[in-house]
């Protein structure tokens, strides 16, 4: 899930062209998706995906919701990783 060129470029000029901006939300999301992987395996085998695929659905879709609201850098971090 990588951030397509208009993303970038619309992150580029709203925090004043800071070009690490773009690659290091990205790279962040990669590690939280990566740390939560066997987490959510051993969660998928315990509960089934009944269960945690319209739980997954639903945290991406709230994640993707509040960075559309965010204000700072930080909050894009917080809410897209």
């Amino acid at each position: 899930m990588d951030l397509s060129a208009s993303t970038y470029l619309a992150l580029l000029e709203n925090f004043a062209g800071r070009t690490a901006t773009a690659p290091a939300i990205a790279s962040v999301n990669f590690l939280v998706y990566a740390l939560a992987a066997p987490f959510v395996g051993f969660a998928f085998d315990r509960f089934g995906p009944r269960v945690l695929m319209p739980l997954g659905g639903a945290l991406v879709g709230i994640g993707f919701l509040l960075s559309g609201f965010g204000n700072s850098l930080w909050h894009l971090y917080f809410s897209y990783a």
